[in-house]
């Protein structure tokens, strides 16, 4: 791999690499290879909207919950609905709280809370170990790279989740700009010929062979956004009956890897989706 260049760090990265204990290691020998590491603000926004608001119903079940039994039993109830990210996301942070304490002794849980039941301790403990990780979340990924870029202007209000009392609430408080409309539409138009080979890439490779959901619907809102593009009268925004800002939403990867600088390597835990996205493009795609 090359070294003194730049590499953009997309969402499911940046969380494997700060959260995720199994991936830290092979991430890291990764990045540094690079000089500069570079991600943008729209994936904080989708940390926000996905993995962060996951956690905080985590966070909230603990807190409610009597013990962590309780709160197993609640996501598991998860795994037969349409809602596997979060029942995936909720099992993975349990499993990484117990890997922070896999040192502690009885000792040390007696001197941190008394003597009061096990159960009683951990569910404490993983209140407290959850609101950590929502609390530093966005300050961590501000940590890891050296330059977050906002072409879009998209979003530029979002915050970290509140605290209320013991519970947070990750609705936006502010969001004047993300409410109403932001730029995405302008930047659909300044790289209209990336999108373009992309979307043409993607039709292409959807008749040669069976595309997952996630592509079919990313090629779907690719043709509704190229369609939506030369009427001034339709705005990007969460307040048009249609949410046409859904589309967006729907094309993260394609805009991810279009906001990734020219000369930036794009690292990612997704190859089956970034390697056609990149290609179509000329950039690198780099997957671990």
């Amino acid at each position: 791999m090359n070294s003194n260049r730049e590499v953009f760090i997309e969402t499911t990265s940046i969380i494997d690499y700060i959260f995720k204990t199994k991936y830290f290691v092979q991430i890291k020998s990764i990045l540094d290879n690079y000089d500069k590491k570079t991600t943008a603000h729209y994936v904080k926004m989708e940390i926000k909207r996905g993995f962060l608001q996951y956690l905080v119903y985590l966070h909230g079940k603990v807190v409610r919950c009597e013990s962590l039994g309780e709160v197993s039993e609640a996501i598991n109830k998860l795994a037969a609905t349409p809602q596997q990210h979060r029942y995936k996301t909720a099992w993975e942070a349990i499993e990484e709280y117990f890997k922070s304490i896999d040192k502690t002794k009885p000792s040390d849980i007696i001197k941190k809370y008394g003597d009061i039941p096990l159960s009683q301790s951990l569910k404490i403990d993983c209140e407290g170990y959850l609101r950590s990780i929502i609390r530093r979340l966005f300050r961590n990924v501000d940590r890891v790279v050296d330059e977050i870029v906002n072409p879009m202007k998209c979003f530029v209000d979002i915050e970290s989740p509140r605290e209320l009392g013991r519970l947070f609430d990750n609705t936006p408080s502010k969001c004047t700009g993300s409410q109403v409309e932001c730029n995405i539409k302008q930047f659909f138009r300044d790289n209209e010929e990336a999108f373009t080979k992309i979307r043409d890439k993607l039709d292409s490779k959807s008749k040669k062979e069976k595309i997952d959901n996630e592509t079919q619907q990313r090629i779907s809102s690719l043709h509704k956004i190229f369609r939506l593009l030369p009427l001034n009268n339709r705005k990007f925004s969460n307040k048009e009956p249609e949410k046409v800002v859904q589309l967006c939403w729907r094309c993260g990867d394609a805009i991810l890897a279009v906001t990734a600088p020219a000369n930036a390597d794009v690292l990612n835990h997704n190859r089956r989706h970034y390697d056609t996205l990149c290609d179509a493009i000329g950039k690198r795609s780099i997957s671990y």
